[in-house]
């Protein structure tokens, strides 16, 4: 039995490999990906808000490669909710980098 089979049964005729990385890799991206959403707000309140904003566009990056890896371990039916998340992510790192660049630049 697969590792994604385990974690999702509709995955269970493909042997992906748990994300094309081995068994630990989509879980250590999650693991970056939900400890950098959650220090970024502390990051922010003690060192500048440029640069919790700057964790936060890297974890929502690494949300968007995380849920591309996925797409090929998931039924076909599921593909489009996945894109509009990856497209989200990306939506929402480029609006942190955006408002980071401009508060760095003096306003």
């Amino acid at each position: 039995m697969s590792c994604m089979a385990r974690v999702a049964p509709w995955a269970q005729d493909q042997d992906a490999g748990c994300m094309n990385g081995g068994p630990y890799k989509g879980r250590t991206t999650a693991f970056v990906m939900a400890m950098a959403v959650l220090i970024a707000p502390f990051i922010a309140m003690l060192i500048r808000i440029e640069a919790g904003l700057i964790v936060m566009a890297l974890a929502l990056g690494a949300g968007a490669l995380l849920l591309r890896d996925v797409l090929g371990a998931v039924p076909v039916r599921v593909h489009q909710w996945l894109r509009l998340g990856m497209v989200v992510n990306v939506a929402l790192a480029a609006a942190c980098v955006g408002l980071a660049v401009w508060l760095l630049s003096g306003r």
